[in-house]
C-alpha cells in the first residue's frame, strides 16, 4: 500500500543517516544496501525465527507479482526466499526450474547445486517420484559435466526411489486375484423366445440368440 511504501522510505532514511544502509543505485529502481556484512547479520540474528519466515515470504511475494516472468537470476532469489520462509513447495518449484535453466545453459555447477537442494527436500517430504525424476536430472547433468561416478550414482538413486514409489501404490493393486465360478448346465436352446431354463437364458442373454 502507499501507506508501506511511505514507512518503509522513512525507515531506510533513518538507517542510511545512522549509517546502517547506504544507497546503492538509482536505477532502474532506487535500492539500498548494509554496509557492513557483519550489521546485516546481526539485524537478522535479531529476528525471531517467525518474523524471518514472514519477512522471506514478503519478500517472495512481492517478487512473484513484479516479475510474472522471472530470469533466471530471480528464479534462484525466489527459491532462497520461500525456502527461508519454510514453503517447501514454492522453493522445491523455483530450484527446479533454476536447475533447469542451469542445466540447459551448460551452467554444470550451478544446476548441480539447485538439484540438490531441491533433493533436500523432496526426501525430506518423502515425495519419492518427483525426488526421482530429479535424481536423473541431476545425474544428466553430471554426466554432463565428465563426472561419470557422480552420474551413476544419481541414476542409482533415482531408480531406488521410483522401485520405493511403485512399493507405495502397489498394495492398493497387489490384492490376489479372485475366481468367479459361473454354473450353468447344457443349455436347452439359444433362441431368447424359447430360454425357459436358466442355462439358455444367460447363454442366449450373452449371445444375442441365433441370427
Amino acid at each position: 500500500t502507499v501507506a508501506d511504501a511511505d514507512a518503509l522510505v522513512v525507515a531506510l532514511q533513518q538507517l542510511s543517516t545512522r549509517a546502517f544502509v547506504y544507497q546503492e543505485r538509482v536505477t532502474p529502481e532506487v535500492g539500498y544496501a548494509f554496509r557492513h556484512v557483519l550489521v546485516q547479520e546481526a539485524v537478522y540474528n535479531s529476528l525471531l525465527p517467525s518474523e524471518r519466515q514472514l519477512f522471506h515470504q514478503r519478500v517472495a511475494i512481492t517478487l512473484e507479482q513484479l516479475a510474472a516472468d522471472p530470469s533466471a537470476t530471480q528464479v534462484v532469489v525466489l527459491a532462497h526466499h520461500w525456502e527461508r520462509a519454510a514453503q517447501p513447495a514454492k522453493a522445491i518449484h523455483y530450484l527446479q526450474q533454476a536447475g533447469d535453466r542451469a542445466r540447459l545453459a551448460y551452467a554444470h555447477a550451478e544446476a548441480i547445486h539447485c538439484y540438490q537442494r531441491a533433493l533436500d527436500l523432496l526426501l525430506a517430504q518423502g515425495d519419492y517420484e518427483p525426488a526421482a525424476r530429479t535424481y536423473m536430472k541431476l545425474g544428466l547433468t553430471q554426466q554432463n559435466a565428465a563426472d561419470f561416478a557422480a552420474a551413476r550414482r544419481a541414476f542409482d538413486e533415482g531408480f531406488a526411489l521410483w522401485q520405493k514409489a511403485a512399493e507405495r501404490v502397489q498394495p492398493l493393486a497387489s490384492a490376489p486375484p479372485q475366481t468367479i465360478h459361473l454354473s450353468y448346465g447344457e443349455p436347452q436352446t439359444l433362441e431368447p423366445a424359447g430360454a425357459g431354463d436358466e442355462a439358455s437364458g444367460a447363454a442366449a442373454g450373452c449371445g444375442g440368440g441365433v441370427r
